[in-house]
């Protein structure tokens, strides 16, 4: 299986889940703040690994890489990155190289900075 090279698309909406912003504002209060961006630095950590792994075609690095932001998307409630995350992980396991490449660059098209001006809030309360 390998990694082919495809043409930049438009970075995906990245969406969190309001349900999961409140419990963790309920749960660390004042500190909810510190606690949201150290996970996003996490976040940002392992996709910057992850960019490395997917440059070496290192599949059992993507693997473990998508697994810590699994469980970091989860975390957090960034629903984005939890649907492109499995996305990736589906096709590694399926051994669909063609459906990877794509999956691959839309899972690290989240850390560029066009994503940033994407971000939403899903379920949030009607105002």
């Amino acid at each position: 299986m390998t990694i082919a090279t495809l043409a930049p698309a438009p970075a995906p909406r990245i969406e969190f889940d309001h349900a999961v912003l409140t419990r963790i504002c309920a749960r660390h209060g004042a500190a909810a703040e510190s606690y949201l961006a150290a996970l996003l630095g996490e976040i940002e950590g392992e996709l910057a690994r992850l960019a490395v792994h997917a440059d070496r075609a290192e599949y059992a690095g993507i693997e473990t890489t998508c697994g810590r932001l699994l469980d970091l998307a989860e975390r957090i409630g960034m629903t984005t990155l939890g649907t492109c995350t499995r996305a990736v992980l589906d096709c590694l396991r399926d051994g669909d190289g063609t459906a990877l490449s794509a999956c691959l660059a839309r899972l690290l098209r989240l850390s560029e900075p066009e994503s940033l001006r994407g971000w939403a809030v899903t379920g949030a309360p009607a105002a």
